[in-house]
């Protein structure tokens, strides 16, 4: 192929004149051009060797780094300090779960690696209890969970890391757990952008649900409405909020026994305005607890997953694509034992924190998740749980993004193209046409209703959980698979697909909401997500949504 563009060209890929252009007939003699041609030929050819000389020595990487070298560790990293007891019994996996509220006597603290011995210094010493530090975008700024009495809820606190000032953001009645910097939130009814956080916190109906509020505390804007837990917040560099939520393990028997080994998790996306929910992995396994997870400087998701069944057996690396986190995920290549709050560093490694058995604390580790290199020891301090290590270091932060919610509505849409678009195997033994209705199902645990005002309910088991149901109604599903509904907003539901008999075709084991004015699509029922709709007016949207109210 070379030599037929070279001779297209007028060129000719014969020995020594494999660049120069072709002589014309009859021509024997080098011409001026042709001195030309030389001399910027050899010019060329001497830069080329230069740079070659310069780069076979030392592979390197993009960012210029040798390709088999690590990276120096970071000089400062802030971190979590658990006691490994209080007042005599020992710290359990429970009080360090990132779910829970901290054990008495945790505290931030800075610590440097620069020096021979490494020295942790105090941030938090007028606190009963601290920790789960997030940084600011630009390095300077510490979000933190604590409280300065043990009987006080854990609230959000903001700390400049070298100065001593250290001032409250939140005021909640009921326990922060966790807090992170996010991008502003842009709405065309303001005169300027929301600088946001983002908090972990239990609700007024005792579920763990993510909140936005401003720096000040104020506006605080609840986001997740599912009717169990939500934890382990960050933002992705395309600005999407990732969690850890319970994963539904199924409304029929097969998955009971998971229940009494506690909730399996799964790792979900939304905006910072609560909209737009989806799986982002582990949603399909009903036996993984997928957590903490982070981004990586090349665009990896790597997250924490254990093994419900097997709680004793420890925990993983694991790592997706963040462009397509939907495939299975790999296994980092690393030691045995259990890890927690992996955070990124400015090249592909990790810090960890990680112990070999149940029987040791955990310390603070440099991960490669290659696996080529072992696990780096950076600090374990002997008395303590170190946990929640984060770099110190300024680092670019995603953008902003606008919202479509409409505070005064409470209700959103719904919409799908064609039900029978799916890649779930239960979905193939549904013929085109057999689906007629549509039927909508609202959780009541973990909303503002009242469970013993609900009528027509129906019971399930959710990761240990009985969840309270409410059938809110049953809409016509139309003939090319469409349909559209109004839905209550702020509402967790789920949808079951019925036959003429109304019999139940397939069912959604987990649970979504729309948000004030959202208009939630999808092309079908569990469709692939890199999927094309097809380019057709579906019938459903050429009219009036139905309206499903909470009162059906």
């Amino acid at each position: 192929m070379r030599s037929r563009l070279l001779s297209a060209r007028g060129l000719t890929s014969q020995g020594d004149k494999s660049c120069r252009p072709a002589p014309l007939a009859g021509t024997h003699t080098r011409t001026q051009a042709d001195e030309v041609y030389y001399r910027m030929r050899a010019a060329i050819w001497a830069l080329l060797c230069v740079s070659a000389a310069a780069s076979w020595g030392s592979p390197c990487k993009a960012d210029g780094r040798p390709a088999d070298s690590r990276a120096a560790p970071p000089s400062r990293v802030i971190l979590t300090q658990v006691p490994l007891s209080v007042s005599g019994v020992a710290t359990t996996a429970d009080d360090i779960d990132s779910a829970s509220r901290l054990p008495l006597g945790s505290r931030v603290v800075l610590l440097d690696t620069s020096v021979p011995d490494p020295d942790c210094r105090c941030l938090t010493a007028d606190f009963a209890v601290a920790g789960r530090p997030a940084l600011s975008y630009d390095g300077r700024r510490v979000l933190f969970v604590g409280a300065r009495s043990h009987d006080d809820p854990l609230n959000v606190w903001e700390r400049i890391i070298d100065e001593e000032n250290v001032r409250q953001v939140t005021r909640q009645p009921l326990d922060c757990l966790q807090a992170i910097y996010v991008a502003p939130r842009y709405s065309i009814n303001d005169q300027a952008p929301e600088e946001l956080i983002c908090f972990a916190g239990v609700s007024a109906e005792g579920v763990r649900a993510l909140f936005t509020c401003r720096l000040d505390g104020s506006h605080v804007r609840r986001i997740t409405f599912g009717p169990s837990d939500a934890s382990d917040p960050i933002q992705l560099s395309d600005s999407r909020l990732l969690y850890a939520g319970r994963r539904s393990p199924g409304h029929n028997a097969a998955h009971s026994e998971l229940a009494v080994n506690g909730p399996a998790t799964a790792l979900f996306t939304i905006h910072i305005d609560g909209t737009d929910l989806r799986a982002f992995t582990g949603a399909g396994d009903a036996a993984t607890r997928c957590h903490a997870p982070c981004e990586t400087a090349n665009d990896g998701v790597v997250f924490v997953e254990s093994d419900i069944m097997h709680p004793s057996f420890g925990s993983v690396l694991a790592i997706v694509p963040r462009t397509h986190s939907m495939q299975p995920p790999r296994i980092m290549a690393v030691n045995a034992g259990s890890y927690k709050s992996p955070s990124p560093l400015s090249d592909d490694t990790l810090l960890v924190s990680y112990r070999s058995s149940p029987q040791q604390s955990f310390g603070v580790f440099v991960v490669d998740p290659s696996g080529v290199a072992p696990n780096e020891k950076l600090f374990d301090a002997p008395d303590w749980h170190d946990l929640d290590p984060v770099a110190i270091r300024p680092q670019r932060g995603p953008r902003g993004r606008s919202s479509v919610v409409k505070d005064p509505l409470d209700f959103g849409y719904l919409y799908c193209l064609d039900t029978y678009l799916s890649d779930d195997a239960e979905m193939r033994h549904v013929e085109r046409g057999a689906a007629k209705y549509i039927r909508i199902i609202q959780a009541l645990n973990g909303n503002r209703e009242d469970s013993a005002s609900a009528s027509r309910q129906v019971r399930s088991q959710s990761a240990g959980d009985q969840i309270d149901e409410r059938v809110l109604g049953e809409f016509p599903i139309e003939p090319d698979g469409s349909f559209h509904l109004q839905v209550p907003a702020e509402t967790p539901l789920r949808l079951e697909m019925l036959d003429a008999s109304r019999s139940k075709l397939h069912a959604m084991d987990s649970w979504f909401w729309v948000m004030p004015g959202e208009a939630r699509g999808c092309i079908g029922c569990h469709e692939d997500r890199e999927l094309t709709p097809p380019n057709r007016h579906v019938l459903a949207l050429r009219r009036p949504p139905n309206i499903v109210t909470r009162g059906n």
